[in-house]
Order: structure tokens, then sequence, then C-alpha cells
């Protein structure tokens, strides 16, 4: 399958079943949709009013080239495999699009203020049931589903939103399904709540999040251990070349970077967390431990980092997060003197 477009004087040619994307000449751009029906001498016939032949001709051997590479008019593995064609069909999810209208109509709207170019409408409830009703139909054994409202303006067909909402919840019981329809629904009990924030986590060993999420953790944890006089402490590891310059962005980096990601996470506790804070650094918020705990840490993450790769350097310094200043919020960190490598 090849689709094709132009865009700021490029012509651009996807070939979606093999995944190349091409840039080609006015020539070869068009030759593209006369290439798999047509001999050569019959594009030459129909292109000739607008190309000389020797320029159809080198377009033609372009094109076949990258055909005989596998690079053009691909065919999709996937339409013979048994894997395929015997797979369980299960939806998990529905987008209902139920109004083609907006109210607010911007100029600078993607869906061309909200009819997408087309005619203004809405859709009715029974299509909408429907639509529902195929989604549990063909949900197979999977028991959370998903139910989105899309437009346009959703709310503009308010009154059909919450008589679907009505049936999606009447019911997903009877069916044992657990549909999750628009954002956050109402829970009857905490307990709903805490069996979706109980989802198995994919890794074991310390929490690792976004600098983001680290940001709201860190602060949460400073107001607890305010109250209750705990002790928590920031770990900053830098990764260098041996003579203390951090390393740059580049294979090696990159490499060193993913086996200490695991050394962290094998090293701290469940209940710590850490982040990458730079390109060439990883922050660590350990709970529960004093400044000399912090050295025996930094042992432990050098001992499974060993493993991994003896011809790299790892750097360090803390901060007491009881000494980190509200009003700036800034930490202070203290080097370890503590450079280890081969």
């Amino acid at each position: 399958m090849i689709h094709k477009f132009s865009m700021n004087g490029y012509n651009i040619v996807l070939d979606v079943d093999g995944g190349s994307v091409h840039i080609l000449d006015d020539v070869a751009y068009e030759l593209v949709d006369l290439y798999e029906e047509n001999t050569k001498e019959e594009i030459i016939s129909k292109l000739e009013n607008k190309f000389t032949a020797e320029q159809i001709e080198e377009a033609y051997d372009e094109i076949t080239s990258l055909k005989e590479e596998g690079l053009l008019f691909t065919t999709d593995t996937y339409e013979f495999n048994p894997n395929f064609i015997n797979r369980e069909k299960v939806v998990k999810a529905l987008c209902l699009h139920v109004s083609h209208d907006c109210n607010l109509r911007c100029k600078y709207c993607f869906a061309s203020q909200g009819d997408f170019g087309g005619e203004k409408e809405i859709m009715n409830f029974e299509v909408g049931k429907a639509a529902i009703d195929y989604l549990i139909a063909n949900s197979g054994n999977r028991r959370n589903l998903e139910i989105d409202f899309f437009g346009g303006e959703p709310l503009m067909n308010f009154d059909v939103v919450k008589q679907l909402v009505e049936y999606g919840r009447s019911i997903e019981k009877e069916n044992d399904k657990n549909t999750k329809i628009g954002k956050h629904d109402k829970a009857d009990h905490v307990n709903e709540i805490q069996e979706g924030l109980n989802q198995r986590e994919k890794d074991d060993g310390a929490f690792f999040c976004s600098y983001l999420s680290f940001m709201e953790g860190y602060r949460y944890v400073r107001r607890v251990i305010e109250r209750s006089g705990q002790s928590a402490y920031l770990l900053l590891c830098t990764m260098t070349d041996g003579k203390g310059v951090p390393l740059e962005k580049g294979e090696r980096l990159g490499k060193v970077a993913e086996e200490l990601e695991q050394a962290i996470r094998n090293s701290l506790r469940r209940g710590d967390m850490f982040t990458r804070y730079s390109d060439n650094q990883f922050l660590m918020l350990l709970l529960g431990i004093r400044q000399e705990d912090c050295a025996i840490v930094v042992e432990r993450i050098n001992g499974y980092f060993e493993k991994a790769s003896r011809k790299n350097y790892l750097k360090y310094s803390t901060a007491p997060i009881s000494e980190i200043r509200e009003a700036d919020d800034c930490a202070h960190f203290h080097n370890m003197d503590s450079m280890w490598g081969e």
C-alpha cells in the first residue's frame, strides 16, 4: 500500500506496509501511481506530454530499484500470518464521536470548527447504544474497558452523553465488565480506586520515575519528615570519563546509563525513588538513612555496576533534605570524594 502527498514543496511517498518514507521528484511522484498496472512503454506514453522519455526512464529505474530493495510496494507480512489470521479479535476501547459541531468554532481548529469539513451532525442514542453493545460483545475475556466521547464539542450533545453513560453503567455488571467512561468516574467504594492504584508494577526494586514526578515526591517527603523527624538524603551520581569530566552524549554514555540505571534499581530499597536528572546524572531520594549510610548505598551501587562496566567512573555527592531551605527549595550537595573505576 502506498500513501503519497505533497507538503512544503516536497513530494512524499510512504510505503505503508514496509514503513519506508521517500522524497521523490515530480516525475517519480507521478510515475508511482502508474507503476504496478502499466508496462514501462505504457508509462512513457502516458507521461510523455509532461516529461521527456529520458526523465521517465530514469524515474522508472529508480522506482524499480526501490521495489527490488524492499523499500517500495512491499507486501503486508501480517496478511497471511496464522497468528494474525487466527487471533482472538478483542476490542478494549471505544471513542464515540457524538458531536460533529462546536459552539466556539475557532478558526485555527484542526477539526474545521468542529465539523471536520462535513455536515454538522450529532449522534443519536441508538447509534451510541449499538456501539457500546458492540464493545461489550467483542471484548472477550478483557474486563477493564474504556469509552471516550469526542467531537467537535461533545457537550453540545450532552443529553445523549448522559444517556450513554447511564446505559453503559447499567450493563457492565451483568457482563462482568469494569468500564472507564470519560475521565475519572465516581467510585462507589474506595476499594474500586485502590484496585486501579494497586496494578502490578512492571519492575521490582527502587521506584524509577520522571523528574517531574520526582519533584512532587520529594516535596511530599519533605513535608513528612518536617513532622516525623525522619532523616532523608538526596544522592546525585554523575557518570564521568575517569578524569572527573562528565560523559558527553554518545553511544558510550547510552550504554553506561543503561547499566547504571539497572545497578541503582537493584541497589536501593523498594521505598526509595530515583530519576534521570540529566544526560549523565541520576538523582536518588533515600528515606530513613543517615550520612554514613549513603556511603553504604554508594558501595552497593558500585558493586552492581562493576559487574557490567569496569572502565567507567562514577562520582557522587549528597544533600540532607532537612538542611534544604524551603525558601529557595534548592539542594546544596556535598561531594563525597568518591570516584570509582577500574
